[in-house]
């Protein structure tokens, strides 16, 4: 039974690196309307809401909030209005910074507003001191916001957020990753993630390279793409290491899953980017935890929430290469050791950071809200 009628807007409709809010519109067991374009939407996935974003309505909604900065400008209004007819009873703000930007339209409308934190929109200081002002007053208003890590929470309390209205609610991995059967007698790893500065792809390949002078029969996969990608390529190259590292370029979950059988362990190299940017917690660590590999990383934001040093995985500070290459080798060592660490990390996961259990938490935290204002009856 859907219970009530909820608003998710985010700034895409389907990306591939944002699992999550996919499985947010999904999964969440309410009478979901998907909005998108922007982080105030230009569109709805059913088709009612089309709002033409061009620079001539640019520069009038710029014109209006100017001369009338309390009212709601043409492209506020035509939300406003999607959203009264459709009597949506909360909206779900994917970043912080949609948050901003559909608040005014939820105050007009008294609608709850909630608003779920990622990553950058927390950390990346180029996001961040821009909306600064904007946020506290988000923060205010919205009646709740999840955060994805203890370190997240951290930076947004040290913003200005009221810790009372934070939702810590770690992601959770998509089930069929618990079905996977990993080959612990190979030595290959695989790493998963976009190639962009805060994942450091060259230190997990430069790290691989060292590895592999001890371990020739040792081999790297490397899923996804992003504007680094060449430069792995080429340092690869430089290295003589293309028969070693292998490129396999955006996958589906199910072929992540797949390649997951046919690895030891999972390995990436997180690390504060320098405008600040860095992980909310990596959904590829929850996926390959789940899958039961151990995880190879570091000890960067919501790493440690996840992985235990020793245990579940190996952990290095940010930047620490040999350390890194230390743990590599401890990992193709003892095959026993690797199936020990990735059993008590599938362990883990299923009994703490389970995809249900991360979808129950936004769905209760909403419905406790909606369930309260009077009147508000779907």
């Amino acid at each position: 039974m859907k219970t009530f009628r909820l608003a998710i807007v985010s700034p895409n409709q389907q990306q591939y690196s944002e699992t999550f809010i996919q499985f947010h519109r999904s999964r969440i067991p309410a009478s979901v309307y998907y909005l998108f374009g922007g982080f105030l939407p230009v569109e709805s996935e059913d088709g009612q809401y089309c709002y033409k974003l061009n620079n001539w309505t640019s520069k009038l909604n710029r014109f209006w909030q100017t001369l009338f900065p309390g009212l709601l400008c043409p492209h506020e209004k035509a939300l406003a209005r999607y959203l009264k007819r459709n009597q949506i009873q909360a909206v779900l703000a994917e970043y912080g910074m949609t948050g901003v930007a559909v608040q005014k339209v939820c105050e007009r409308l008294d609608i709850p507003l909630f608003v779920h934190f990622h990553g950058y929109d927390a950390t990346n200081r180029l996001v961040v001191e821009p909306l600064r002002e904007k946020y506290k007053k988000m923060f205010h208003f919205a009646s709740g916001i999840f955060v994805v890590s203890n370190h997240m929470k951290n930076v947004l309390e040290r913003m200005g957020c009221p810790p009372e209205k934070m939702i810590l609610n770690h992601y959770g991995p998509a089930d069929h990753y618990f079905q996977v059967k990993p080959d612990y007698n190979c030595q290959a790893f695989l790493a998963v993630g976009r190639f962009v500065e805060k994942k450091a792809p060259e230190l997990t390949i430069k790290a691989f390279f060292e590895v592999s002078k001890e371990y020739p029969n040792s081999t790297l996969y490397m899923v996804g793409s992003g504007e680094r990608y060449s430069s792995c390529v080429a340092l690869v190259n430089s290295l003589g290491i293309s028969d070693k590292v292998h490129f396999c370029g955006v996958l589906s979950s199910e072929q992540i899953a797949e390649q997951m059988q046919h690895v030891r362990a999972f390995v990436q190299h997180s690390v504060t980017a320098e405008n600040g940017d860095s992980e909310g917690t990596p959904v590829a660590i929850l996926e390959a935890s789940a899958a039961a590999l151990p995880v190879v990383s570091t000890l960067h934001a919501g790493i440690p929430d996840i992985i235990v040093h020793g245990e579940t995985g190996l952990l290095c500070e940010e930047h620490d290469v040999n350390s890194m290459v230390l743990n590599m080798k401890t990992i193709l060592e003892d095959a026993s050791l690797a199936r020990q660490m990735g059993e008590r990390s599938r362990s883990r996961i299923a009994a703490n950071f389970s995809l249900e259990r991360h979808i129950q938490c936004i769905y209760k935290t909403i419905e406790s809200v909606v369930n309260v204002k009077p009147g508000n009856t779907p």
